[in-house]
């Protein structure tokens, strides 16, 4: 598959700019110019290549370091400052930009913390999952980035569910019909392998340049650098949020990293409560059928089918009552942890060992060793004896 080449190209805008003003872009402009002139080093980049908060502090805390040198009496310094005629005056406008992007810096978090917080609270009713996967993708462009990618893990395989692209729609369906193309494996190395192993956000850069990626979305998407971060609502990875900032200047950063593990685990409790409320649906769905079904065939019998307390007779084996069903076994038994709780569970499911690996992205050794920690602590001398010790623990 082909994919469009004469996508937009990148604007001069960077993170950095949007979020100053006119006044403390003008002050870091003449400090990084003033500074680069006068102390004529390579060490303090341009205006342009300052693409975020980061970049701009580094380079601001050059330079200051620089002219204090200069000032107690470097002499390597005292040399590149040959020609200034002021070196208080340039310390003090460094001083002064440093203390604006601190500001802005600050004014920025807090307003990013407040996009998500808010971003949160609009999606916390959506109750049908796809309304909810949709509204979490574009959510996460309000955040301040360009794209995001929602997907799931299925037995050790990462599944990309929907992409969403800040103006673009045609260009987010081409990633996405890649990412379905060509599925990934969660395989060692691989950056999102590290993030279920570590369970932290992560950064990525030079994306372009590794192999380590998910190539058909890296060359669908011609991402730079993306962060990435788990949709975990307990204990049990489901999926991932990716996202990046094709269209500025400038990498993503490890604020952004932050931000996007914040807002992960805000969605992924309201994706999970999404789930439960569409299983319950689906099973309270399947009781009525069934109630309807039984009215039916009582009301039909009526006339034909005597009382059981008249004549001592038993109904037909059709109509033998439903037996009652087990309760949600929700709270974990305390003599396991969490990990070898979710292994019991699966077992329950009647998964073997290697399929719990899968779903767990964990070794089959570490399987069975799990195995073997719940049949010592449950008392039991198999896994079925396992299952029903747990079952009836559920009971009382």
């Amino acid at each position: 598959m082909s994919f469009s080449s004469d996508r937009p190209r990148l604007p001069v805008d960077s993170l950095l700019q949007e979020n100053l003003t006119e006044q403390e872009l003008a002050d870091l402009s003449g400090a990084v110019d003033d500074a680069r002139r006068l102390l004529s080093t390579a060490a303090i980049p341009p205006l342009q290549d300052l693409t975020d908060f980061e970049t701009a502090s580094n380079a601001l805390a050059t330079a200051s370091k620089t002219i204090t040198a200069a000032i107690d009496g470097d002499q390597k310094a005292g040399e590149l400052l040959a020609t200034a005629t002021d070196l208080t005056q340039l310390l003090t406008k460094v001083g002064h930009a440093e203390t604006a992007i601190r500001t802005a810096q600050a004014r920025s978090r807090e307003r990013s913390v407040r996009r998500a917080s808010d971003a949160l609270a609009r999606i916390q009713e959506i109750t049908s999952v796809s309304q909810l996967i949709d509204a979490g993708a574009d959510a996460v462009c309000e955040l301040g980035f360009d794209r995001a990618i929602i997907s799931r893990i299925h037995e050790s395989t990462w599944m990309v569910e929907k992409i969403a692209v800040v103006g673009d729609a045609e260009w987010a369906n081409e990633i996405l019909i890649a990412a379905r193309e060509n599925p990934q494996q969660l395989i060692p190395g691989l950056p999102e392998h590290d993030l279920i192993r570590k369970r932290r956000p992560v950064l990525v850069t030079k994306v372009q340049e590794r192999t380590n990626v998910h190539t058909a979305v890296a060359e669908a998407s011609q991402s730079r650098s993306y962060v990435a971060a788990l949709l975990q609502p307990r204990s049990t990875v489901i999926g991932f949020l990716h996202a990046d900032r094709f269209f500025h200047r400038g990498d993503v950063t490890a604020f952004d990293r932050e931000l996007l593990a914040l807002f992960a685990q805000g969605f992924g409790f309201a994706l999970e409560r999404a789930i439960l409320m569409q299983e319950l649906d689906q099973i309270r769905d399947g009781f009525l059928g069934l109630g309807h079904r039984f009215s039916g065939v009582l009301d039909a019998s009526k006339s034909s089918w005597p009382s059981t307390a008249a004549t001592g007779t038993k109904p037909p084996a059709g109509l033998a009552p439903v037996a009652e069903p087990l309760e949600d076994p929700r709270d974990r038994d305390s003599r396991l942890t969490r990990r070898e709780y979710e292994v019991l569970q699966l077992m329950a499911s009647g998964d073997t060992n290697v399929r719990i690996a899968h779903k767990l992205v964990i070794s089959e050794g570490t399987v069975k060793s799990h195995v073997k920690n719940i049949l010592r602590k449950l008392q039991a001398s198999n896994r079925a004896e396992a299952v029903s010790r747990w079952h009836n623990s559920q009971r009382r």
